[in-house]
């Protein structure tokens, strides 16, 4: 409870901080104020007139763009492109409008304006005035081109028929004709020939005349030519010129018609005409357009002048009130901290002080004078000060007890995986004399056959009474007993060494280099009695010609405790006391960078999430009541990381099976240890 009289330094931080809140609050409010007078100064400088002065630029930008663009619509050869080149341009123009649009200061009713909208439709009406130019021209060429093919086809009609004539000409001379007569025709025939010629050309030659008056020149040429040729036609037999009439026709229709190649080329002469005043109002449009939006600009830049030296003026007047109130607000922060630092400070950097000296071990006495919270805090202190020492005390004594009974445990599990190792040897010295019991009494049974055999047949020599089928008989059972004998010794003999190498290793721990599938058969001949009582299959999948220089001791342990950790967990036995039986999959492949990846998976029942977390724990074990210890995979791991100088992983889905992924050099590291230190 707090006393009467009693002024806590809550109390005195509170008054401090509310005094500096206020000038604060004070401050900020004419801050605020001026910066609310400071936004809409800057938005209408940088939004509006910065903006419109933006905007008009663009503006002219656009319209010298669409001045510069509109020429290529004149030049181009098809429809196609003439669409093209005009939705360029209505694009351009979108967005002409787009940023006229977007002009915020901007008084739609000043003459300027009003200005500019007249000129960007005068823009529109000249840009739609020559795309219909264009596209006139474009049907004019197409018309010209089929006229002058039609031109073209009438010439060599002519050529054919006038052909046709003369050789029924010379038919006819042949048949005995009047010459002369038959000569005039031919006569004829050439000078209607040539003056129908001249009037084919002056048509092709009409149809790319450069102007009006060569045009004109042609057009008289051509009616000089087909005059000619009308006479020419009089002058032929009927029949000759009944033929060669309709090609005429043909050619006047394709030259002189209304729709014929100087009426075409004509109307693409006054076209092309129209089509350069088109694009020369385009021109000048765009230059007046481009001089009002400039006086725009002028505008826009004198109102950006205008509200630039206003907003000045603004910034100015609020910097000074800004800075006398920073002042007021410094002396009177500056009473209150002189103030907070003789009754507060001064006394919290007194109990610091004292405080670092108990951390540092020097027994200074604790300050607990006063009547207010830093008074609490010291006794506090000085009351935990006194707890400290005494619970340190206890925690020497307590420490000192930890450290023996660490060194038990670890006396304790050293004992255990060496327990763990001759356990495993043992079981394999079991396992292998099994196997090798049976091939060693067949041959023991083969070799007293043999013997019992041969005395019989000796027997039979000696009473003079041996058959020939006899003794055919007997050589056939000895030589197959004998087979037999030799087929069960090589076996055991086989497994003898199998069983050397693998207990060799795994009690020297030498290094040395073999063949890392070979030596894993090896491993696994020597688990076969443990494996078919279990009925589980092991599976070896390694090339042939894989290589390593490492521990093949710590190797024969790993996959020794790996296969019968499957065994124990993975392939439990029934009831019945049987095996569920599987398989067991040892993959070996050799890494392009130096490294072996070693498999060994099971199609058994798997692990649940939580006991897949702690596999590798020491002594951790899910058979604890039936003879687990707990440091199977625990020994696995401590052997790949230390001794092989690699990395194991685990992955299991339960009633999946389970897989153990090991990746180590194929050159064991020079200072790797070959025996298993638990983690």
């Amino acid at each position: 409870m707090m006393g009467f009289g009693r002024v806590g330094v809550s109390h005195r931080l509170t008054a401090g901080l509310m005094a500096i809140t206020l000038l604060t609050v004070l401050a900020a409010g004419v801050a605020l104020y001026g910066v609310d007078r400071f936004r809409d100064g800057f938005d209408r400088i940088a939004k509006v007139r910065v903006g419109d002065l933006v905007g008009v630029a663009r503006l002219a930008q656009h319209a010298q763009a669409i001045a510069v663009t509109a020429p290529r619509l004149a030049a181009t050869i098809d429809r196609f492109e003439r669409e093209r080149a005009m939705r360029h341009l209505d694009d351009l123009f979108g967005q002409l409008t787009v940023l006229f649009d977007e002009l915020p200061g901007l008084d739609r009713d000043t003459a300027a304006v009003q200005a500019l909208l007249r000129y960007r439709q005068e823009f529109i009406d000249n840009l739609r005035r020559l795309d219909r130019l264009v596209g006139d021209r474009h049907t004019a060429e197409q018309r010209l081109r089929e006229r002058l093919e039609a031109v073209n086809t009438v010439g060599r009609d002519a050529r054919a028929v006038l052909r046709s004539l003369m050789e029924d000409t010379d038919r006819r001379f042949e048949e005995g004709g009047d010459p002369h007569a038959l000569y005039t025709e031919v006569r004829v025939g050439q000078d209607w020939l040539a003056a129908f010629d001249e009037g084919v050309t002056s048509a092709l030659v009409g149809a790319s005349a450069a102007n009006e008056g060569a045009l004109d020149r042609l057009i008289a040429a051509h009616g000089a030519a087909m005059g000619r040729t009308a006479l020419a036609l009089e002058r032929l037999p009927a029949a000759a010129a009944s033929h060669l009439r309709p090609v005429v026709g043909r050619l006047a229709q394709a030259a002189d018609a209304e729709d014929g190649v100087f009426a075409t080329r004509l109307a693409l002469l006054v076209g092309q005409r129209q089509i350069q005043g088109a694009l020369n109002r385009i021109t000048t449009v765009s230059g007046q357009f481009v001089a009002a939006s400039s006086n725009l600009f002028v505008d826009a830049r004198t109102a950006v002048e205008k509200d630039r030296a206003e907003f000045a003026v603004l910034m100015d007047r609020g910097a000074e009130l800004l800075i006398a109130l920073v002042l007021v607000s410094l002396i009177a922060a500056g009473l209150v901290v002189a103030l907070l630092r003789r009754r507060v400070i001064a006394r919290l950097l007194e109990l610091q002080r004292c405080m670092r000296a108990r951390a540092d071990g020097y027994p200074v006495p604790i300050p607990v004078e006063g009547n207010d919270e830093l008074a609490d805090m010291a006794a506090a202190f000085a009351f935990f000060a006194r707890e400290i020492d005494r619970r340190e005390a206890d925690l020497r004594a307590a420490k000192e007890q930890a450290e023996r009974a660490l060194d038990d445990l670890r006396e304790a599990q050293d004992q255990l995986v060496s327990t763990e190792k001759l356990a495993a040897l043992g079981g394999l010295v079991a396992g292998v004399a099994h196997e090798i019991n049976t091939p060693i009494g067949v041959a023991l049974t083969g070799a007293s056959f043999v013997h019992d055999r041969a005395e019989e047949l000796q027997a039979q020599v000696l009473e003079g009474r041996l058959k020939r089928s006899e003794f055919e008989r007997g050589v056939t059972q000895l030589t197959e007993t004998c087979r037999r004998v030799l087929s069960n010794i090589e076996r055991a003999a086989s497994l003898i060494q199998s069983f050397k190498q693998v207990a060799v290793d795994q009690t020297s721990g030498d290094r040395r280099r073999f063949q890392i599938g070979r030596y894993i058969g090896d491993v696994a001949a020597s688990l076969e009695p443990k494996l078919r009582s279990a009925n589980v299959r092991v599976r070896v999948l390694c090339p042939q010609d894989v290589e390593i220089d490492n521990h093949p001791g710590v190797l024969s342990q790993i996959l020794t405790n790996l296969i019968m950790n499957s065994l124990t967990h993975a392939f439990p036995a029934g009831e019945d006391g049987s095996g569920r039986g599987g398989t067991v999959e040892i993959a070996v492949g050799a890494e392009g960078n130096g490294q072996i990846a070693l498999r060994v998976s099971d199609d058994g029942q798997g692990m649940t999430p939580d006991v897949l977390a702690r596999v590798f724990d020491p002594f951790f074990t899910t058979r604890r009541g039936s003879g687990g210890t707990g440091l199977g995979l625990h020994i696995v791991h401590n052997l790949v990381s230390k001794s092989l100088g690699g990395r194991i992983t685990v992955t299991s889905t339960p009633g999946a099976g389970t897989s153990f992924s090991l990746r180590f050099p194929a050159d064991a590291p020079a200072a790797a240890d070959t025996t298993a230190e638990p983690a």
